[in-house]
């Protein structure tokens, strides 16, 4: 560790496409032990499964772009990285990580993989219920595209154990890339639950990155955020007993404060006292967060229960197309033609034969996100958004073609835009998740 008192671990990065300038700055300070870069959504997962069934590139698209900036600051800097870039295939990402370093000039850095994610042929065989719905996996015959498990800090900390720079993981989960570097720092015991979920707890108020530093958080004139266009990502200074002090680099914008890292603390958790990972289940309601200083939030109180005995997997499931057309209007009359272009477009797909039950009409600007009720002026810019979900691809054309048509055969003002990729149609691949047993889950580590 660079520090006698604490192990400092950066966050690199909360989705896919992120601030690299935030994650240089990180990288190029000599602060950080760690830089953790959590790259993937349950979205990506879904869609890195069907790239990997029909034979495509299955990691992140933005490997290339990020670790050829980011390899040679932290070899520079002796800062080791952890990342779950490597999506649908972790030992294809890692090969190409560790090309990466190669061309950059940091070819004594060692990579290490950690596969073993993809579950679809013990899904298959063990045939659990679907969460979600209550069927049997079974039932979703050929549309199951892919299972994916989340994997826990366990094999991530034994990675660093056999001398990784840097490693490449698939759908590790959020928190468990923090955790892991204290496992292996600080030695701590696979069943010390108080320690372990104090890791966990921390690691989750920073794995979105920017959002425990300022972002997605300034709501003038109640919430106020300095110089957010130069948002500093927060910073981890873990103690050997499992306290913490979350900060960011000086001369940084956004802010760290206890309102900041409270509204990541309940992002997405659920029961608040049973906020279950593969290596324990956090109790936040012991948590405290308090202030002490500028840009210094200490974290304390967490308390940890014995690993639960299943773990979570995200299955991708086939689910047909989606159809959209998006057309605008302006003027005083902006909403009263959007509203004309919308009965058109629905009587028109009736006479095709197209069941509209699947259809939604959204007015951008009136109702997309809250219902319009009057109680503001009449807007004079108007989208309508078409949107269908069909089983074929020719049927969700038909949105698009009906679309088309507005600029000649509906009201005035029509324009169009034609923001999907294949022709204002996209493949839907769903979300679903089911639960296998942790002994049936044998993630593996393999140096590239």
């Amino acid at each position: 560790m660079k520090h006698k008192d604490y192990l400092c671990l950066g966050a690199g990065a909360s989705r896919a496409w992120d601030n690299l300038e935030a994650a240089l700055d990180l990288a190029n300070s000599n602060e950080c032990d760690y830089l953790i870069f959590d790259s993937l959504t349950e979205k990506n997962i879904v869609q890195f499964a069907r790239n990997k069934k029909e034979g495509r590139t299955a990691w992140e698209p933005h490997l290339e772009r990020r670790m050829r900036a980011i390899i040679p600051a932290c070899a520079a800097t002796h800062t080791k990285i952890l990342t779950n870039i490597g999506g649908g295939d972790p030992h294809g990402a890692a090969v190409r990580v560790a090309e990466l370093c190669a061309e950059t000039g940091a070819s004594g850095l060692k990579v290490v993989a950690v596969v073993g994610d993809d579950v679809l042929d013990q899904v298959r065989a063990l045939d659990p219920e679907v969460i979600e719905t209550g069927q049997r996996v079974s039932e979703l015959g050929d549309r199951l595209v892919g299972a994916t498990a989340y994997t826990g800090a366990a094999p991530l900390a034994e990675a660093l154990g056999v001398g990784a720079d840097i490693v490449v993981a698939g759908r590790a989960g959020d928190s468990p890339q923090y955790l892991a570097p204290m496992i292996h720092e600080f030695g701590w015991a696979s069943d010390d639950w108080d320690k372990l979920a104090k890791g966990l707890c921390v690691g989750h108020i920073v794995e979105c990155a920017g959002q425990a530093s300022g972002g997605y958080f300034a709501d003038p004139p109640y919430k106020v955020v300095p110089d957010l266009h130069l948002i500093g990502f927060p910073m981890i200074r873990m103690d050997p007993d499992g306290d913490a002090t979350v900060t960011k680099l000086p001369d940084t914008g956004g802010v760290v404060n206890r309102m900041t890292c409270l509204e990541q603390l309940v992002y997405e958790i659920g029961d608040p006292a049973d906020y279950r990972h593969n290596d324990a289940i956090v109790d936040f309601t012991t948590t405290e967060i308090n202030d002490i200083g500028p840009n210094l939030v200490r974290v304390t109180g967490t308390t940890g229960h014995p690993k639960p005995p299943t773990v979570l997997v995200c299955l991708s499931v086939d689910e047909g197309y989606f159809g959209m057309g998006k057309t605008c209007y302006g003027g005083d009359s902006a909403y009263e033609r959007a509203q004309i272009a919308a009965d058109v477009i629905k009587k028109r797909l009736e006479i095709k034969g197209v069941d509209t039950s699947n259809v939604r009409f959204d007015y951008v600007g009136v109702n997309s996100i809250f219902p319009w009720k009057g109680d503001v002026p009449i807007p004079k810019e108007v989208m309508l958004r078409v949107v269908g979900q069909f089983p074929t691809y020719d049927e969700a054309h038909l949105i698009f073609e009906m679309v088309l048509e507005m600029p000649c055969n509906g009201p005035t003002g029509s324009t169009w835009s034609r923001l999907i990729e294949g022709g204002g149609v996209e493949k839907v691949t769903a979300m679903y998740s089911t639960l296998i047993p942790q002994e049936d889950f044998h993630p593996e580590v393999v140096e590239i």
